[in-house]
């Protein structure tokens, strides 16, 4: 595309290696080696009715720094090429960890918690990713990654402008996300939209009781009151595109990341032992995290360093914890649909 192939060598710096899969409709992706630092990375070509405005959010997003996104390490353009570099995308999608099987309420809270946290971080910095999806958020053991911040957006051609909207946009998609964790089901806004490429695997949508989504505790009896209030509140009377989700006050949702923070908190660690029996849980227990150490913590960090782990003992092997079907609803038919049909990951 656009004359790259394996081998190409971008301003006389990033070497092409082979093509990665992108679940975006005008990005080709590649993986790459930057020539001057001697390192992998992942880089984007992008193509399109919104390259200016992908390659200015991705510019906005550069200046964000936190282990738990992705980082955007240049942005630039060369013979009518435009691309986008970032770090590499580790770990597997939320995608394919549900296909996987459903996840338990405990982790799905601390991989939303970590999200959030990543994402207030952004926001305090002017930047919202506003293109939330199972896709845009990766499991690496002990780490939660959410991609994309910047890039995304300006592809899906989202304005970032209207700070209250935006806030409220990535705080619709948490939640969306702790909802298909737990049910295989996407209960936010429409994934069916130009800029997802068309043949990528979406999740099935969320049942709706009425005008509004099933509770999670109607498909989940499991998930503990707090968790199935804040998607209650998220969700009444909420159809349609983003814009339609976000264009006017809803209910008593969360308005920002720091709310789904504060509404999940306190979480373990993203661990494959966190949901083991309590007979074999670690006797050092759950590493608790406030709003302050979630948003202030990571931050300090240098780029791409994993949060320290918790002082707990833990198994040699194991995997984060699934719970075989969904009572009363199709979820564990969509992972399994999900893992017959998805592509291989990227790296």
């Amino acid at each position: 595309m656009n004359g790259v192939a394996p081998g190409t060598l971008l301003v006389a710096r990033y070497r092409l290696d082979e093509q990665l899969a992108s679940d975006l409709s005008d990005v080709t992706a590649w993986s790459a080696h930057d020539q001057i630092l001697d390192r992998p990375v992942r880089l984007s070509v992008v193509t399109g009715a919104h390259v200016a405005e992908a390659l200015d959010s991705a510019r906005r997003a550069a200046l964000v720094v936190d282990p738990r996104l992705t980082r955007v390490l240049d942005v630039g353009s060369e013979d009518g090429v435009a691309y986008v570099v970032t770090e590499r995308y580790t770990g597997i999608t939320l995608s394919e960890v549900v296909a996987g099987g459903i996840v338990d309420p405990q982790q799905a809270r601390a991989i939303v918690g970590e999200a959030a946290a990543a994402l207030e971080v952004a926001r305090r910095r002017g930047v919202h990713h506003l293109a939330l999806r199972p896709d845009a958020v990766r499991v690496d053991g002990s780490r939660v990654l959410v991609t994309g911040l910047g890039l995304d957006a300006g592809v899906a051609g989202h304005d970032q402008h209207d700070a209250e909207q935006t806030s409220r946009a990535d705080a619709v998609g948490l939640v969306a996300l702790l909802y298909y964790a737990m049910t295989a089901r996407w209960a936010g806004p429409s994934l069916d939209v130009p800029w997802i490429a068309a043949d990528s695997i979406h999740p099935l949508p969320a049942q709706r009781a009425g005008d509004s989504v099933l509770a999670l505790s109607d498909v989940r009896p499991d998930v503990p009151a707090e968790l199935d209030e804040l998607c209650a509140e998220t969700f009444a009377g909420t159809h349609g595109t983003a814009a339609e989700w976000t264009a006017t006050p809803l209910g008593e949702g969360p308005r920002s990341p720091a709310d789904v923070v504060g509404a999940v908190e306190p979480w373990g660690e993203v661990s494959v032992v966190a949901a083991l029996p309590a007979f074999v849980q670690p006797a050092a227990g759950v590493s608790r995290q406030s709003v302050r150490t979630a948003f202030d913590g990571a931050a300090s960090a240098p780029p791409g360093t994993p949060p320290p782990a918790p002082p707990v003992r833990r198994p040699t092997t194991g995997r984060i914890h699934r719970v075989g079907a969904v009572p009363g609803s199709a979820g564990a038919g969509a992972g399994a649909a999900y893992a017959a049909g998805a592509a291989t990951g990227a790296t």
